[in-house]
């Protein structure tokens, strides 16, 4: 019995994982690819492409 509820918090786990991940992916890229480019300094454009990048290949 705990064995199965503790494999159904983990799946429940990774799926709100996974869910907030592609949320990040989504929104990195809406950043890139609209106009809000310009307002972002140069630290913080390179640090949303890593993580984008990090996201892509997962």
């Amino acid at each position: 019995m705990a064995i199965n509820s503790f494999h159904k918090l983990r799946t429940a786990t990774l799926n709100i994982a996974s869910a907030l991940g592609l949320g990040a992916l989504a929104w990195s890229t809406v950043v890139h690819i609209s106009g809000f480019i310009g307002e972002l300094r140069d630290a913080e454009f390179w640090i949303i492409t890593a993580l984008s990048f990090v996201m892509a290949c997962k």
